[in-house]
């Protein structure tokens, strides 16, 4: 009864195909290799990202070289640096799971390699935010011509940043935010959501 219940709740009262686990485990194997395919691929598609930003980033010191868009280079690349090695790293130490493994294999392996590519961005990503915001402050002003010397004279300044360096921290770690980052990402969080569902459907048969 639970399992039934279970799957009314994912439509599959609307399908023509039956209860049976057998079909039920083939079914979900076809549902879900493309929501598992975007779910593995989404480590590449950060790398790429990470990479052409801080590539970006690098470029415009090189446009605008002075000594607050090197301070806000260094920060806002340092992020992206750490970000990209991190995942490749993770990538290169973690094998993609065989598709062709028994599909409640293969959802668990996905989820749990995702994680692991994942982590570290995950777990520091407040700090990340937070340097990186800080960063494009500096950026900001080292490309209206400001300096060092002028930072120190116009003080108050600093203190609004510093301001508003913590606010950014502590608003990125409430549920709003988190819940509107996902929107930048849409495909890959539904992929990642269906992808958990269809595994807890085939926990229930097992």
């Amino acid at each position: 009864m639970e399992l039934k219940k279970l799957l009314e709740s994912q439509n599959w009262s609307d399908s023509q195909l039956s209860y049976d686990d057998a079909e039920l485990i083939t079914a979900i194997r076809e549902k879900t290799k493309a929501p598992v395919k975007r779910v593995l691929a989404n480590g590449k598609r950060s790398l790429w990202l990470n990479g052409l930003f801080f590539l970006a980033f690098g470029l415009i010191y090189l446009l605008l070289p002075n000594e607050l868009t090197l301070l806000a280079c260094l920060l806002i690349c340092g992020c992206y640096l750490f970000v990209f090695l991190s995942v490749l790293l993770a990538l290169q130490a973690n094998p993609e799971p065989r598709l062709e493994n028994n599909i409640k294999q293969v959802l668990e392996e996905t989820l749990a390699f995702d994680e692991t590519v994942n982590r570290f961005q995950c777990r520091n990503f407040s700090v990340i935010l937070t340097v990186a915001y800080l960063g494009g402050s500096f950026l900001g002003l080292g490309v209206q011509g400001w300096n060092f010397a002028k930072l120190i004279e116009k003080w108050p300044v600093l203190i609004i940043f510093g301001i508003g360096t913590v606010a950014v921290y502590l608003f990125s770690r409430t549920r709003l935010f988190t819940k509107a980052n996902r929107y930048f990402t849409p495909h890959y969080h539904n992929s990642k959501k269906f992808v958990k569902e269809q595994l807890e459907i085939l926990n229930a048969i097992s």
